[in-house]
């Protein structure tokens, strides 16, 4: 009687176990979640702007070409997912590691006098990728920044984190 006992309180705490694991997975795997590895960075204009997965936002660096005073030092985990979501359809991870000229498929090479370098980087699931793009010298055939999808990413984390121009 008693190892019929010891057994059956045995049984009922191994399915306990498993069924809380089989619970945090899911959370883990839950595809509106955040991984907490998520690290979400914009470089423009000697300013660093990282985000992380709990939505605090980091900023380094000096820059007198932003109002760095309304800058949103947290956003929602909403806001995070909507940015991670923005990565993953314009296939990021797929995407150049650069911009710069023809061999980088730009359709058309703009002439600039200065250079500037805009960097995104996505750091999500253990996998890291950066893409630097040169927003003056490699257009679009209409003389727009070239990739669109691009440049609509970086416009996005701008409003997501309120950085403006002064």
């Amino acid at each position: 009687m008693l190892v019929r006992l010891i057994i059956s309180c045995f049984v009922l705490v191994v399915f306990a176990v498993s069924g809380n694991a089989q619970s945090s997975s899911a959370v883990v795997n839950d595809p509106g979640s955040v991984p907490s590895d998520a690290v979400i960075k914009l470089i423009q204009r000697g300013l660093l702007i990282k985000i992380v997965a709990d939505g605090t936002v980091y900023v380094e660096g000096v820059s007198f070409d932003f109002d760095l005073a309304r800058l949103k030092m947290k956003i929602s985990i909403e806001d995070v997912k909507r940015l991670v979501q923005a990565f993953e359809q314009i296939n990021y991870f797929y995407l150049n590691d650069r911009y710069f000229d023809s061999a980088d498929g730009c359709p058309r090479a703009g002439i600039a006098c200065t250079f500037i370098a805009i960097t995104t980087s996505l750091t999500l699931n253990g996998k890291s990728k950066s893409v630097t793009r040169l927003p003056y010298e490699c257009l679009e055939k209409d003389g727009s920044p070239y990739p669109r999808q691009l440049v609509a990413l970086e416009k996005l984390i701008e409003e997501t984190v309120d950085l403006k121009r002064r």
